[in-house]
Formats: structure tokens, sequence, C-alpha cells
């Protein structure tokens, strides 16, 4: 250890702290010499443990023993607390563990298209294929580093890259004898640092005085700055400064929003295409029914509750259902399966192109690295060796049979969490029919006339609410059980943490639409079956409008999806100061702003969620004019400001926190020294004022201290995006708008993502990741399933099939459709309404006998016919699309000719640069 850096650390008094505030590099990067760069940060608290002590001084002694430079500083923010270590990996230490690794490094020779220009638009038919891709495709060579000059090695590698390797040594140096004692991981779990990361390059918000602008600053402008929008994002860059893991799903999110394009276009012209067609024969049915003179009869147990409602009253519900569900839906619900079809290949030939530009062949190397935790578990329990059929090496292996049993039980426990979420559905349908009982005996005619209107809307808000509560419990869970499940790698941790929680996300967000859309009303019989009633908790009596179920479900998908991101899992985002002891809370006063913008998903799918975004960008902008009143700003060395951001994880389990942004902290010692942590700053600045913030201040800063156990995970971003595709293919033929308002939140989506990652977050570790995990499976399983529900939504939920087969059979005008479509009921068997009554007949839902009919209230053979008819368009309509996304996975190849003929000259080029360097050398000998 640097005894002399450390003794110099702890010897700052205030005095000098406050001093070098002002004299300190702002865009420090490097260490004192400025020449050694900063490849990663440790940080722990000073706070006098000497057993911790000398833990972390037998760890950083091994650092320096690898080769590793150390030098170390007092935090300047906080009073005699933080103690930061830089750490330095000189080039050959880079090389050494780049050779161990065996890492492909290469570069490009010749470049074979022009990089792309970020400054240019989109244009929609030229780069529909390869939209955002030009940049990184060349002609690579790879080579042994060891062909290289030092120059040329040193030039190879970008500081990511540097990153990380240096946290391979973190992740392997050991600070102890013991087995368990290896690795930052055990080191940061135990508290004897409290963080380690990599920094940032540079400032986001202005460029350099001298120099280059640094890579940050760079995707600010040309990818993160909201004008961007509608330019291409610059993939490269976003890989060379945060990984392949983080570039890939930026890769995949800009794609998919692209291929949201044509599906919006479609789907708005299947709309207009119902607005125009009112004024044509399509519209007979809904015009009937607004026009009709029959009576609904009255659902309650006891009629005298409720009473006779017209016909016309689903007047609403119709030209609904008439404008989303017309000639249109089923040539849409086709598109849409061979849209989503077109995008898993499309995607998938994109995402050869950037394995193949990015040495993302094979398998990574943290897919392969046995958890810490897993080698916690086998090393303190009496658990069987085994001999590593690959490295011949005798390794500890968790027995077959405890495992399976863990397994056994995370899987029942998930069937209970299943079970319970069903349940509240349940739950949910119940209070709907109460609410509309209760509508229904009201004596205001308006509730009394609308109360299915309300009652569905009711639903809807409660079930919203509902899945606000039970998300995070679930999340919790889910966390635990595959904790339990001890999994070795991190991919098998990930992937069965993905599997748990898209199946509860599953039933959470979608059973509620698939129960509207395939089983509301199929208890239902005819008015007077005392069995009705009692079924289910009446759950018997929610019936469709007359008009049909596809109003509700288009009710129901437009609520989920309006507030789909209002609880999302990215409260914790704008992270507060890291966790304080009870003496520190003295010192300091704590207060809290909502930044009310890039910790929720923007542009959110209702004009509603576009306003408050829209006020979430001004008020923002004002508080910061406010409180920049009368100051002068001098900002924290680039390693301290990147502490203060929000730490990023891989996988973000919920936690009791939704701290939202980083805090405000004034030091009453220090009545000048002000850190400000709003949006729109550069995170973790001094604000040097005149005075003790006025009283005004005080009202709204809200003193409290909240840990650092928030962290932000693009985990939670792809979930959010994989439900949203789930919305936008699974129920599209009932609300052909979904990918238009998937397409505006995502357009403010990539932007603010974007501004997360360089604005409010530290740097996250390059992670080589090929793919986006088991996320990959899970949209191929949606994409299958949806169509199977497009197809069952127009052939079970939708009147697509009824219409035909009145048309053929009957009328081709449509002319009387809509009192077919029901069945009628003697008001005389209704004995408490004979005397109210001036009509002897009513309609309720269904195609069943009439009374004094030989099969009286039994199914008509009409009935039997459409279900017919419905089974075949559903098979048929499986088939047709089963067979044209059939032959574009074929016409589609997965990688393209172009990167299979680079792949060709790639090795060429890499054995001819292999010979010829053998040749020189041995020409030199």
């Amino acid at each position: 250890m640097d005894r002399d850096v450390e003794s110099d650390a702890s010897t700052l008094n205030e005095d000098e702290e406050t001093k070098d505030i002002e004299n300190i590099d702002v865009a420090t990067e490097f260490f004192r010499d400025k020449t050694r760069c900063i490849d990663f940060v440790l940080v722990h608290v000073n706070d006098g443990n000497e057993s911790k002590n000398l833990l972390r001084e037998i760890f950083q002694a091994n650092l320096q023993a690898e080769g590793l430079e150390i030098e170390m500083e007092r935090s300047i923010a906080h009073k005699d607390n933080n103690i930061f270590i830089k750490i330095h990996a000189p080039i050959n230490v880079i090389i050494k563990y780049a050779q161990l690794f065996n890492w492909k490094m290469s570069w490009k020779k010749n470049t074979t298209q022009s990089t792309i220009n970020t400054n240019k638009k989109y244009k929609v038919f030229e780069k529909f294929f390869n939209q955002g891709i030009e940049e990184i495709i060349g002609i690579k060579e790879e080579v042994s580093l060891s062909e290289l000059s030092e120059t040329g090695q040193e030039d190879l590698f970008t500081n990511a890259e540097r990153s990380a390797l240096v946290f391979e040594i973190l992740y392997r140096a050991r600070f102890g004898d013991h087995k368990r004692e290896v690795g930052i991981f055990r080191l940061l779990s135990s508290g004897i640092y409290s963080a380690a990361y990599p920094i940032h390059n540079g400032n986001y918000h202005r460029d350099p005085s001298e120099g280059e602008i640094p890579l940050r600053r760079q995707l600010y402008t040309q990818w993160a700055y909201w004008k961007n929008y509608n330019k291409s994002q610059p993939y490269q860059t976003i890989r060379m400064y945060f990984g392949e893991e983080v570039a890939m799903y930026f890769a995949w999110l800009g794609f998919y929003t692209y291929m949201l394009v044509p599906a919006s276009a479609v789907g708005l012209v299947c709309l207009l295409y119902g607005f125009l067609s009112w004024f044509s024969a399509f519209s007979v049915p809904a015009k009937e029914v607004c026009n009709s003179k029959y009576y609904m009869c009255p659902l309650c147990e006891h009629y005298t509750d409720c009473g006779f409602h017209k016909l016309s009253s689903s007047c609403l519900y119709a030209t609904l259902t008439h404008l989303f569900d017309n000639m249109s839906t089923m040539f849409f619900a086709l598109f849409m399966a061979v849209w989503s079809t077109t995008f898993l290949e499309l995607w998938k030939r994109r995402q050869a192109v950037f394995m193949w530009s990015w040495n993302m062949k094979h398998s990574s190397d943290w897919d392969q690295e046995t958890r810490p935790e897993y080698e916690a578990v086998i090393t303190e329990s009496n658990h069987r060796a085994r001999i590593n059929p690959v490295t011949g090496e005798e390794e500890l292996r968790l027995k077959n049979r405890v495992r399976l049993g863990r397994i056994a039980i995370s899987v029942l426990c998930s069937l209970l969490i299943i079970t319970v979420l069903l349940v509240i559905l349940l739950v949910v349908i119940i209070n709907k029919v109460l609410f509309m009982g209760v509508g229904q005996k009201s004596k205001q005619k308006y509730i009394t006339k609308n109360a299915n209107v309300m009652g569905s809307f009711i639903a809807s808000i409660i079930y919203f609410f509902l899945i606000m509560i039970a998300k995070p419990l679930y999340e919790l869970i889910a966390g635990k059980l595959t904790d339990m499940e001890y999994n070795r790698t991190e991919a098998q941790y990930e992937g069965s943490y993905t599997f748990k929680l898209f199946a509860f996300e599953f039933v959470n967000y979608y059973c509620y639409p698939i129960y509207i859309s395939f089983f509301k009303g199929g208890l239902y019989t005819h008015p007077g079956d005392k069995d009705v009633y009692g079924k289910f908790f009446g759950v018997a009596l929610d019936l469709c409008d007359p008009a049909g179920c596809i109003s509700e479900l288009l009710i129901q998908m437009f609520t989920i999806m309006a507030d789909h991101g209002e609880h999302r899992n990215s409260s914790s985002f704008w992270k507060n100061t890291q966790g304080t002891s009870g003496s520190r809370a003295q010192d300091f006063y704590i207060g809290s702003q909502r930044c009310w913008l890039l910790n929720q998903e923007a542009g959110r799918l209702s004009g509603k969620q576009i306003m408050n975004n829209l006020i979430e960008v001004v008020l923002p902008w004002i508080l910061r004019q406010w409180r920049h009143k009368d100051v002068r700003r001098v900002e924290l060395p680039r390693w301290e400001a990147d502490y203060k951001l929000t730490p990023y994880d891989k996988v973000n389990l919920p936690n009791e926190s939704f701290f939202i942004m980083p805090p405000i902290v004034f030091a009453p010692s220090k009545p000048r020294v002000l850190l400000m942590g709003h949006c729109g700053m550069n995170v973790g600045t001094f604000m040097l004022g005149p005075g003790s913030p006025p009283k005004s201040m005080d009202l709204v800063l809200e003193g409290f201290f909240n840990d650092t156990k928030n962290t932000w995970s693009l985990f939670n971003e792809i979930q959010e995006m994989v439900i949203q595709y789930g919305f936008v293919t699974l129920f599209v033929a009932a609300f052909p708008i979904a990918p238009l308002l998937a397409l505006i939140n995502n357009i403010f989506e990539i932007r603010i993502d974007a501004n997360k990652f360089l604005k409010g977050m530290r740097r996250p570790l390059a992670r080589n990741l090929c793919c986006l995990g088991a996320w990959d499976y899970v949209i191929q399983f949606i994409t299958y399933l949806s169509v199977l529900t497009n197809a069952c939504v127009i052939g079970f939920t939708s009147d697509f099939v009824p219409r035909l087969v009145y048309i053929f059979d009957y009328r081709e005008d449509q002319v009387g459709y809509a009192e077919s479509s029901m069945s009628v009921y003697p008001v005389d068997k209704l004995t408490r309404f004979v005397m109210e009554a001036d009509f002897e007949t009513c309609l309720y839902p269904g195609s069943r006998y009439p009374a004094g009919h030989p099969r009286e209230f039994q199914l008509t053979l009409e009935f039997w016919q459409t279900l017919a008819a419905k089974l075949a368009f559903v098979v048929i309509f499986e088939n047709v699309v089963l067979l044209l996304t059939g032959l574009l996975a074929w016409a589609i190849p997965d990688v393209p000719t172009f990167i299979k003929e680079l792949i060709v000259h790639e090795h060429k080029a890499s054995m001819e640069a292999r010979r010829k360097y053998l040749e020189e050398k041995r020409a030199k000998e």
C-alpha cells in the first residue's frame, strides 16, 4: 500500500480541503502526474476500523503485486469520510491479461462503406433494412498482440476494455488465505469497500478547453441531445464507451422503434378506414344499435333492483367497435403477424453484423464465470467434488438432489404466486359486477344508464393499482427464489430470474385482456336461470356490452398502455448520497426534490402522459435557474463526481427505497458549501453560495437520509420494452393504434435512456454479451403466441366471422344483424315487470331458441354453425400465417451474405498477416 499517499489523504484538514475544491482539475481522469489514466476507482469509508483496514491493505498489496498502480485521494465533499483509490493498469499488464483471457483484438484495415453521418436524417426506403449499421461494417484483421508495436498495443484498447480487464484482476485478487477471501464482490458485500466503478470520460455538458472532445461529450451532443430524436444512433461510439451489452440494447431498441413505423402507418390506415366506412353499408349494425327501440333484459337476480334498458344505450360501445373492429381487422392482424416475424428475422441479421464487427462470436467470459454466491455455498457445505471434463481439475459442485429439490420448491412457489395473481384478477371482476349492481340501483339516471361503461373503467383502474402493488412484491419474490436455486453462472442466474419474472408479468399484464377476449360472458345462459347468479360469486353476470367485447378490450388496452410507464421499476434511478451514519446525519442537511423526467418512461402512451413529460422538462429547468441565482459552481473531480451517480447493476432487484433524485446536501459547519444534484446539471457539483439557503428552500428540502441500495439496471429497460412488445403484438387486432403509441413512446425512450447512461448513472462495466440473453427467447415466445391470440381475437371476440356468416346466409347489406346476434325473452316470465312493461319481449346476448320452442332456451343451430365457422377461420388464419412466416424465415437468412463474405476475407487477411509476420521475423533472425 502507498503509505505516503494514505498519510497525505488522512492529514488533510478542513481548510486544505476547501482550498483544494477551487484548485482541482475538473476533468480529472488521470493520476496526479496527469499521464497515467484512471482505469478503475474503489471507495471506502475512513471509519478507523483496524480489521477492515488490514483487509484493504492486503487486497491493495495484491493488486500492486499484479502490476496495478494505486493512488489515493481524500473526499472533498465529505469531512474526513470517504477515501478514493485510483487504479491504473500499465500497458504490459493490460496485454498480459488480454492474452490470458484470449481476447481477440481487431481493427478495420479498410472501410467498405462510408461512416454514417449522424446528422443525416432517416430515409425510410433507403435505410429500411440497414438503418444505422453502415458505420460498423468494414474489413478486419485479427492478429496476435505480440505482433504489434507497443504504440499499436496502447491504441488497440479502449478505456472501456481497459476497465474490463482491470475488473478481471479485481475479481480474482485475494485478501486472505481462505478460499472465500477472494474478489472485489466479497469486499463490497462485507462493507470493506463501499463502491467500485470505472469513471466517465470527461464532462458531457461542455467541450474541453483544449485537446480532443471526450466520447461522453460526443455521445451527448450526437446521441442523447433531444434534437437528435430523428437521427441515427452512433452504435460504434456507444460500444466503445459502454461496451457491447449496452450498445446491443440500444441497437435492438432503435431497430424495434424503426420497425414500428410501417406498423403504425398501417394501423392508422385501418383506423381511418373505420371512420370512413361509417358512411357505408358496413356501419349498418352499429347504426342499428344506436337507433334501436328494443329493450335489453335486466341482469340482476332481483328484478326490482334493476330495470330494462334500451339497446340504444350501447351506441357508444357500438361506435367504438365499428371504428376498431371492421373489415380491415383481419388484414391488419395478418400484417402484424408477418411484421413480427420480419422483425425477428431482420434483427437476427443485424445482430449477426454486430456480433461479427464486435468479436461476439463466442460465449462471453462473464457467462462462464462461477458466481461468488455459488462458491460460498459449496465451500461452506459438504458437497461432492468432480473432475471438470475440460480442464481436468477437481472442482466442487452442488449435489444434484439438493439443486433439483431447490428448483422444485422454486417452481412450486412460482405457481403459487401465479395463482395469487389469478385470484387478484377474480377479485377485480367481482368488484366490477358489484359496482354495476350498485350503479343500476342508483337513483341518478346517468349512473344507471352508464353503469356498464363506468364499471369497465373502474375495473381497469382497480386492476392497474393492483398491478402497481403486486409488481414490486413478485419481483422481490422472484429474486429470492432465484437466489435459492444456487445457479452456478451469471447466465444461469439471469435466465432463471428472467423466466420467472416474465411468467409473473405475463399473468399480471395479459390475463385480464385474455379474460375479456375469450372468457367474459361465457358462463351466462339466459334471464330467469337461477343458477347463473351463484356461479363464481356472480362472475357469470359479467357480460360484454351488447355491441361486443372488442370495445371493452380496447378500453383495457388503452388504460394499461397509457399508464404502463407509471410503475416501472426505475424510481430509484436518480441516486442520492451514500449510506450515512447517525453522526453524519447531524452534520449534513439532506433534502430531496423530484426530478420528473429521466426517472420515468418518457412519451407515455397518451396525451396526458405527453403533457406530463413537457412539464417534467420545464420544471427542472426552472428549479435549476432559481438555484443558480447568486452562486458560482466548482465541480468535483471525476472520480468523486461519479461516486454521486446511480450505481449500475446487471439485474436490479426491487428494494424498499424509492428515492428518485440525488440529494441536495448542506453542511451547517460550512455555510457556503452546497452540494447540488438535480437534473440537467453535472451531478455531484459543489455550489458556493453567499450564505445559508433561504428559508423558502428549507421548506422545499425535506431532511432525510437514504442508503445506496438503489441501483439502475439495463434489465429493467429490456423488461419494459418486452412487455410493450407483447401489447403491440398479442392483442393488436383489437387495438390497431398500439404500434403508434409504442412508437411515440420509444422515440423519447431512446433519448431518455441515453441521458440516464451519460448523465445520471455510473459508467457500467463493459460486458461482451452476444445477445439480449434470455429475453431473446421471451420475444420469440411472444411472437409465436401472437399468431394464436390474434387469430382467436378475430375469430371469437370480433364480429368479423359472424358478420361474414350473416352476409353469406342472409343479407349482404347486413340489415337486421344487430338483433339477429341476440335472443328474445318473454317479459311475462319476469312477473314483477308484467304490469310495468309496455312491450312483450326483451333481448339478451346469445343465440338460443325462444320460449315455447321444443328446445326452449337451448343453443340454436345457427350458433353451432357460427362456432364451426370461427374454428375454421382460426385454423385457416394460423396456417396461412405460419406458411407466410415460414417462407419469410426461409427467404431471409440469419446471416447476411456480405457478412459471410467478409468473414472469409477476414480469415484470409488474418492468415496473410501472420504469414508476413513470420517471414519478417525469420528474416531478422
